[in-house]
């Protein structure tokens, strides 16, 4: 029974043999070459398609993330502009006050240079008159000696007691060293006068006056030194 059933579907086996065998060689059959450039362009146009996007995606990606690099810069660039400007400010505020401090200043040492100038004025004033003050105390302590010393000497005037202390008084005297005349010139050659004694008198009391300012003071010199 097997057999028989192997032999009624020889044929038919053979015969579906022969079909897959047709059909293998069809399928395997080489293709033409329009199907070949066809597959070829169909494929180059679909890598470019796709290179095509992801240069777009990529370049998009370029172009934000330099978008975000130029706003982040550009913000960091409005920060330092805000805080120069912020330090302008304080630089500006600091330049002021040194102005109005080195006004001031200047203000204060023309003022201080006013007020040393008027005491520098008072204080000469001051000692112009002390020394005024001191002169005429001089000056009267001077007389009130001479009149004193004279009163000693019993000589009315400190030019007598001058005159009495060097000649006694004589128009005639001359000394060991050739002073003469009442106040005892010398040497005795410059007395311009003889024996007159009025002309002695105005010589000596020229003399006076010229060296030492009054008789009183040539009184107060001679008592000091005992020449005149």
């Amino acid at each position: 029974m097997k057999d028989d059933y192997l032999l009624l579907d020889s044929d038919k086996y053979d015969h579906v043999k022969m079909g897959k065998s047709k059909r293998r060689k069809e399928t395997i059959r080489p293709r033409s070459k329009n199907m070949k450039r066809n597959f070829k362009k169909e494929y180059i146009s679909q890598a470019l398609y796709y290179i095509a996007v992801l240069a777009i995606i990529v370049g998009a990606f370029l172009f934000f993330n330099k978008l975000n690099k130029t706003s982040n810069t550009i913000k960091l660039q409005n920060i330092e502009l805000k805080s120069t400007q912020y330090r302008l400010q304080e630089l500006n505020a600091q330049y002021d006050k040194v102005l109005q401090d080195k006004t001031a200043g200047e203000a204060e040492k023309a003022s201080q240079e006013q007020r040393v100038q008027e005491l520098e004025r008072q204080k000469t004033e001051l000692e112009r008159q002390l020394q005024s003050k001191l002169a005429e105390k001089q000056r009267v302590a001077s007389l009130q000696t001479a009149k004193a010393f004279a009163a000693q000497a019993n000589c009315d005037t400190p030019k007598m007691c001058i005159y009495m202390k060097e000649s006694g008084n004589n128009p005639l005297a001359v000394n060991s060293i050739g002073c003469r005349g009442i106040g005892q010139a010398c040497p005795g050659t410059k007395l311009p006068c003889g024996a007159d004694y009025a002309c002695q008198d105005a010589w000596f009391t020229n003399y006076a006056i010229t060296r030492y300012g009054s008789w009183d003071a040539a009184w107060v010199f001679w008592q000091q030194n005992h020449w005149w």
